[in-house]
C-alpha cells in the first residue's frame, strides 16, 4: 500500500475475530470476499488510513459474480482484455453460485452435525452427493444394493438461466465428478452408480368452477402458475422443497388449489396426459386421447409439465 507521502507500507489481511484484539498501531484490514469490500481500522481497532486520496493501491484483484455469471450462449460479444477481437461464447457459463444466505446456513447447519466422510446409509449417499459440487441441487438414493454392490444415486443439477429443466448434455461432467467423489468415500465393496434425473413430460387439463364476479383471465394465469410451481422439481411438491423423486401424481392433489387461489370455488375435473413414447412436437395431450387421474414415475424421476390447459365450468 502507498500512503500520501509516497512511502510503502505493508498491510496484513486478517479476520474479524483477529481485528477484535488488534492494537491501534497494527496495520490490518478485513476483506469481504462476497462484496469485494476492504475495511480498514478506525484507530482503536486497527490503524486508520492516512489522509488524502489515491493512498491505497491494489495490484491484482479478481471479481466473482456468483450466479449472475451463468450466462446463456452467445451472450458475450465484447471482451475488453483482447481489444477489438470478436468473441462468442458457444456454451453457457455455469458453476457460479451466490454466497449462502443466513437462512440457508441455518437450514444446512443441522446436517453438518451428523455428516460423515463415508457413504454408508441412504442419507449419507444423498448428503455426500450434494457436497460433491455446488451445482447439485438435490440428490436421492433408494438405499438398495444389488448383488454386484451397485447403489443407484440420482442427482438433479441446478438449472441455468432460461432453463425449465436442466440440459443433460451440459451436466455430463457433473455426473462424472459426483460419481468419482462418491466412489472415494464408499466401502470397498460398494460401487455408486450416479445418473442425472430423468423427466416424464406431461400435459394437464383442469376444469375449474369460480366464485361469482371472478376475473377469468387472472384466474387462468394464476392457476397455470400454481400448477407449474406445484410440479416444479426445485420448489414444488407438498412441502415446497421440490417434487419428490418417483412421487406419484393424483388428480386429487390439485384440489389444494382452492386454498391458495381464493377465486376458485371447486376443481371440477383434472386430466393427466403421459406423453412418453408419443409424438409431442405440436399436438396437445388432450388431442391424443383421454387423460388419466393418476400418473406414476415408473421409468422416470420427476415430472415436467409441458402444456397446462385451464378451463372454466358452469
Amino acid at each position: 500500500m502507498e500512503n500520501d507521502q509516497g512511502e510503502q507500507e505493508e498491510w496484513t489481511a486478517i479476520s474479524d475475530a483477529d481485528m477484535l484484539v488488534a492494537g491501534k498501531n497494527d496495520l490490518v484490514f478485513t476483506v469481504d470476499a462476497v462484496e469485494g469490500v476492504l475495511t480498514f481500522g478506525n484507530g482503536i481497532r486497527g490503524k486508520m488510513l492516512p489522509f488524502g486520496s489515491n493512498n491505497v493501491l491494489v495490484d491484482i484483484y479478481r471479481v466473482v459474480v456468483g450466479g449472475s455469471g451463468n450466462i446463456s450462449p452467445y451472450d458475450i460479444e465484447v471482451c475488453d482484455s483482447v481489444g477489438t477481437v470478436d468473441v462468442i461464447n458457444l456454451l453457457p457459463g455455469n458453476g457460479g453460485r451466490d454466497a449462502e444466505t443466513i437462512a440457508q446456513i441455518i437450514e444446512r447447519a443441522p446436517s453438518l452435525l451428523t455428516t460423515r466422510d463415508r457413504a454408508v446409509t441412504t442419507s449419507d449417499f444423498e448428503l455426500i452427493a450434494k457436497e460433491a459440487s455446488s451445482e447439485v441441487a438435490r440428490a436421492a438414493c433408494n438405499g438398495r444394493m444389488d448383488a454386484e454392490g451397485k447403489v443407484s444415486v440420482i442427482i438433479l443439477p441446478h438449472r441455468r438461466k432460461g432453463e425449465v429443466i436442466p440440459n443433460t448434455f451440459l451436466s455430463e461432467g457433473l455426473r462424472d465428478h459426483v460419481s468419482s467423489y462418491l466412489q472415494s468415500r464408499c466401502l470397498i465393496n460398494v460401487q455408486p452408480v450416479v445418473r442425472l434425473a430423468r423427466f416424464l413430460m406431461i400435459d394437464i387439463s383442469i376444469t375449474l368452477r369460480l366464485r361469482p364476479k371472478s376475473n377469468i383471465i387472472q384466474v387462468r394465469e394464476a392457476a397455470q402458475t400454481w400448477v407449474s410451481h406445484f410440479l416444479d422439481p426445485y420448489v414444488g411438491g407438498l412441502d415446497g422443497e421440490g417434487w419428490p423423486f418417483s412421487g406419484r401424481l393424483y388428480a386429487q392433489d390439485f384440489a389444494r388449489m382452492v386454498l391458495e387461489i381464493p377465486e376458485v370455488r371447486h376443481v371440477m375435473s383434472v386430466q393427466l396426459f403421459d406423453l412418453s413414447g408419443k409424438d409431442t412436437r405440436s399436438v396437445p395431450g388432450w388431442e391424443l386421447g383421454s387423460g388419466e387421474e393418476e400418473l406414476s414415475l415408473r421409468d422416470f424421476d420427476l415430472f415436467y409439465a409441458r402444456r397446462i390447459r385451464i378451463q372454466m365450468g358452469d
